[in-house]
């Protein structure tokens, strides 16, 4: 079929200047790349789409997602018209960092050959501040984020929350984190009140229970043991328990 797709690309004048390929499909997304200005080390950006703007994240996640899909099937509709996008979804799991689409699409005049388009945008924003690690499970509003070294929390923007001055810093609620300073643990909120003493040591999978108690371990006699505490401080098993 190569040398009658050649010859059908020839006659049709919305190919004009278009330099025939055999690998159709290809060509296409490249030139959909292209529109989107896209390059794989940096932000694909469509003028206007709002994921880069601040103001924008106070409405919907998801509103925001569709009106981007919405502007890049528009502009696959007045540029591309070899491609037809039956449907799109989106995972905005890792989002306000990066927004992943994808295009179901055919050809114009073959419906049979269905093919995907993979769209990731990436916001550099927040990593341009430099920072050597961000986490992307934080409670939807600030990230635990790590600099020279030092762990902190920053909003989605960048924005520093608590200075980066802990060892090691997670959440463990939507509003507490468990934060080590000077080889000791406590428990802090996002506006680093502090809830728990730095006195313990806690476990990332086995830390706060669904009746807010948290096992602990704690120095006796010179022995780490294992106890159980409250977010009041109180101890509720004594620190006995080498396991």
């Amino acid at each position: 079929m190569g040398f009658i797709d050649k010859i059908v690309h020839k006659l049709d004048d919305q190919y004009n200047g278009i330099e025939y390929r055999n690998d159709k499909i290809t060509e296409i997304k490249k030139n959909i790349e292209a529109l989107l200005n896209t390059n794989p080390d940096d932000c694909m950006s469509i003028t206007n789409s709002g994921f880069n703007n601040e103001n924008n994240h106070s409405i919907e996640s998801s509103e925001l997602c569709n009106a981007i899909i919405s502007k890049i099937e528009n502009l696959i509709y007045e540029y591309e018209k070899r491609v037809i996008v039956t449907s799109a979804s989106y995972d905005n799991s890792n989002m306000p960092w990066k927004l992943s689409i994808d295009l179901q699409c055919h050809l114009l005049n073959d419906k049979f050959n269905e093919f995907h388009i993979i769209i990731d945008f990436s916001n550099k924003k927040v990593c341009d501040k430099d920072f050597q690690f961000i986490n992307s499970e934080g409670n939807g509003e600030y990230f635990c984020a790590m600099k020279n070294d030092k762990s902190g929390l920053i909003d989605k923007f960048g924005n520093i929350k608590i200075d980066f001055k802990y060892d090691d810093l997670f959440f463990i609620n939507k509003n507490l984190l468990v934060a080590n300073k000077d080889s000791k643990e406590g428990i802090i909120d996002v506006n680093e009140n502090i809830i728990v003493p730095f006195k313990y040591w806690f476990k990332r999978d086995k830390c706060l229970d669904k009746d807010n108690t948290i096992p602990a371990r704690s120095r006796v006699n010179g022995k780490l043991k294992w106890g159980l505490i409250n977010l009041q401080n109180e101890v509720l098993i004594d620190f006995k328990f080498d396991i």
